[in-house]
């Protein structure tokens, strides 16, 4: 026994069972963690500052993007998708205060999907100018 309980830290559960996150916490004695409910703060957590000013860059870079694009093509068919997006995204950006929907999977793949989207409409829009 106390040759099992010395290798205890070394010793990490397949994948299915837990993640190496969640043994490293149990290693240490801390046997509940409590994620914030905000998109920003797990970022700021996860990654510190740079990965927030990253997060920060990305979703607004999209929005700013998405705006400019309607602008100029506001009744071409091109305006309205990027109108659509820009809406998207504001409410990723808003929904973020409320809820860490970056670390579910459906969310953020619908999140990954929204930039492919956006660069494939920036793309368009470059080989349609009017």
């Amino acid at each position: 026994y106390e040759e099992s309980k010395d290798k205890r830290y070394f010793h990490f559960q397949s994948m299915s069972d837990m993640t190496i996150k969640e043994n490293y916490y149990r290693s240490l004695g801390i046997t509940q963690i409590q994620r914030p409910h905000n998109i920003y703060l797990t970022t700021t957590i996860d990654t510190g500052i740079v990965g927030l000013a990253a997060l920060i860059y990305l979703l607004f870079t999209m929005l700013r993007t998405t705006l400019a694009i309607y602008r100029k093509r506001s009744k071409d068919p091109l305006g309205i998708q990027a109108l659509a997006l820009s809406g998207a995204f504001a409410s990723i950006v808003t929904y973020g205060f409320l809820h860490d929907s970056l670390n579910s999977r459906p969310y953020a793949l619908i999140f990954w999907i929204l930039i492919a989207l956006t660069s494939s409409l920036v793309k368009l829009t470059k080989l349609t100018k009017k």
